[in-house]
């Protein structure tokens, strides 16, 4: 499974014995259980976690971590250019693993540095490791034709895409195709689409000098202004704005380290 073009977006280190405040991220968390015992809950699951235990938390998740005594974690956000299917609320415990350890605190690490190119290649690292432990563990197969629909997808998100026309390509009729995506995705096809059209957005606002139509067309949204309503629906801010607090947060964070 392509996992390239990942875009770290901030990553830190968390020590406390409080819960955090509901909260979501834009782009997909990774939280790792350094010390101690935790729980994160999320809109309609929950789950339990100890040192070794990575959390994997979707874009625009309400969620929050709940401390049984003082936990240690290190956690990141960052952006897919392409969508993963396997990336949904879930945790996978690592405990003996050697691998993981030793590349969050390098994560950590060479994020603070700002080496951003090197972050984004170690979370390629760490997301592909995962991916290959929890199907390892859990012997979890996505539908093969879901599988073809999600590669359909990735690959034509940027064209005007009707969803008719995916399920004809998973070999599905559009009542199951629908069901079966619900299912196996807990979320519907169309939804699905837009994520992944406005997670690239995100991806070029935050790294390209792109203008606003330009982001808008490259993401599947020929009509600007549709795709300036849609994106402030989902984030409850317009691409510019985005795009500017985002500046904003790297410039003040350059300021400050240097």
């Amino acid at each position: 499974m392509d996992i390239s073009g990942i875009s770290i977006s901030y990553a830190a280190g968390y020590t406390a014995s409080r819960n955090t405040g509901l909260h979501l991220h834009h782009g997909t968390e990774l939280v790792y259980v350094q010390a101690g015992s935790c729980g994160n809950r999320l809109e309609e699951q929950e789950f339990s976690g100890k040192p070794g235990t990575v959390f994997i938390i979707p874009p625009e998740i309400n969620h929050r971590q709940v401390n049984h005594g003082e936990v240690k974690t290190i956690y990141a956000v960052f952006e897919l250019d392409r969508s993963n299917p396997l990336l949904r609320e879930r945790s996978i415990e690592t405990a003996g693993d050697v691998f993981i350890p030793v590349w969050m605190e390098q994560l950590l690490q060479l994020y603070l540095a700002k080496q951003l190119n090197e972050c984004n290649l170690l979370l390629e690292l760490i997301v592909s490791h995962l991916l290959t432990r929890l199907q390892q563990v859990e012997h979890e197969l996505l539908h093969p034709a879901l599988a073809r629909a999600i590669r359909y997808m990735a690959f034509h998100f940027r064209q005007p895409l009707l969803i008719r026309e995916v399920s004809e390509q998973a070999g599905l009729s559009h009542t199951y195709f629908n069901t079966l995506f619900r299912e196996q995705l807990h979320m519907s096809p169309s939804d699905y689409l837009r994520k992944l059209r406005l997670g690239h957005a995100r991806h070029l606002l935050r790294n390209s000098r792109m203008s606003i139509a330009e982001v808008g067309i490259q993401s599947g949204y020929e009509n600007s202004h549709y795709f300036c309503r849609i994106f402030q629906q989902e984030h409850h801010c317009t691409p510019g704005t985005y795009r500017a607090e985002n500046r904003k947060y790297f410039d003040k964070y350059n300021d400050q380290s240097e």
